[in-house]
C-alpha cells in the first residue's frame, strides 16, 4: 500500500512514498487534484466539475475537458489512479491507504486546539495552535487564479491569522511574555493593519 503527501500551502507539492510526482501538469490538473481533496468528504458531480473549471466553454466541451484531465491525472502516478474514485457522474477523492495533506492536518489542529480550550488545557491548545502555524507555509495554491480558490484561500489565511493572535493571547496569560511577543509580531508581519495586536504588543 502506498503513501501520499500532499501539500497545497505555498505551492503545490504531492509525492507517493516520499517520491514527488512530476507528471501532473501545472494549472488545471493541480487545481482540479487540490478541490478534490479539498472537498473529499463527498462525491462530487461532474458536471459541476466540468462548469466549475471551464465556465466559458459549452457543456459539452466542458466536460469533454474534464474526461480530458481526469484521464491524465490517472495516469500521472498509479497511486494517484488509485486514489480517484470515478463514477458515471460523480468523482471523489478517495485514499485506499494512507495518506496526508498539510491543508487536513491545519484542520485536525485547530479542531484539537477548540477542544483543549473547551478543557481548559492551556499546554494542549499551545501545542495544537503552534502546529498548525507550522503548517501554514503560505497561502493556498498561490499560482492559481480560479475565483474558487480566492475564497479558500482568504479563509485559510483568516484562519492562520487567528491561530497568531490566539497564542498570542494564551502565551501572555502563561506570562510567557518573550514568546507572546513572537507570535504577535509574526501576527503583524502578515497584516500589518491588525490593530488589537499592535495594543498587545505594546503591552507586552
Amino acid at each position: 500500500m502506498h503513501s501520499l503527501t500532499v501539500r497545497l500551502f505555498d505551492q503545490f507539492y504531492l509525492a507517493v512514498d516520499g517520491v514527488p510526482v512530476a507528471t501532473i501538469q501545472p494549472g488545471r490538473q493541480e487545481a482540479i487534484l487540490a478541490y478534490l481533496i479539498l472537498h473529499r468528504a463527498s462525491p462530487l458531480p461532474r458536471r459541476h466539475l466540468a462548469f466549475l473549471f471551464w465556465p466559458d466553454s459549452s457543456e459539452a466541451q466542458a466536460h469533454a475537458n474534464l474526461r480530458q484531465s481526469l484521464h491524465f491525472l490517472r495516469r500521472s502516478d498509479p497511486a494517484v489512479a488509485d486514489c480517484l474514485a470515478l463514477a458515471g457522474r460523480t468523482v471523489q477523492w478517495l485514499p485506499p491507504g494512507p495518506w496526508t495533506a498539510d491543508v487536513v492536518e491545519f484542520e485536525h489542529c485547530l479542531a484539537h486546539a477548540a477542544a483543549a480550550e473547551r478543557d481548559h488545557n492551556a499546554d494542549a491548545a499551545i501545542a495544537a495552535l503552534s502546529a498548525a502555524s507550522d503548517l501554514y507555509r503560505g497561502s493556498l495554491l498561490p499560482s492559481c487564479f480560479d475565483e474558487w480558490v480566492l475564497a479558500e484561500r482568504e479563509h485559510r489565511h483568516g484562519q492562520f491569522l487567528a491561530v497568531l493572535e490566539r497564542l498570542a493571547i494564551l502565551l501572555e496569560e502563561r506570562r510567557d511574555y518573550v514568546a507572546a511577543i513572537a507570535q504577535a509580531q509574526r501576527l503583524l508581519r502578515h497584516d500589518r493593519l491588525h490593530e488589537p495586536t499592535y495594543r498587545r504588543l505594546m503591552a507586552l
